[in-house]
């Protein structure tokens, strides 16, 4: 399944399922719907990554850039309950995610 977001189109995965583009790039998502926050895991090469976060419209919620690979990242804490997306791309290498987060 793929998605439009601003002109891009990224090809959706289902939660907690890595997406693997290159032999060493890969997305996983934990806490996923989460009440609360969610931990990203994005292994790959030692090429910083950007993170952008759209709500279920389209409008950008979050840009997260020069973040490390091989580490984890939490982000979301401050989202509203609703379903977002998160494009993630390092060099030539790009996943989408989907993350759902709940009300209390």
């Amino acid at each position: 399944q793929t998605q439009t977001i601003n002109g891009s189109v990224a090809e959706m995965i289902a939660p907690e399922q890595p997406v693997i583009t290159s032999n060493k790039f890969a997305v996983k998502v934990f806490s996923n719907p989460t009440t609360t926050s969610f931990s990203m895991m994005i292994t790959g090469s030692e090429e910083e990554i950007t993170i952008i976060v759209f709500d279920q419209v389209g409008r950008k919620v979050q840009t997260l850039t020069r973040v490390k690979a091989n580490a984890s990242v939490s982000i979301g804490s401050n989202y509203t309950a609703g379903a977002y997306t998160a494009i993630v791309t390092q060099g030539l290498n790009k996943a989408a995610v989907k993350l759902i987060k709940v009300s209390k």
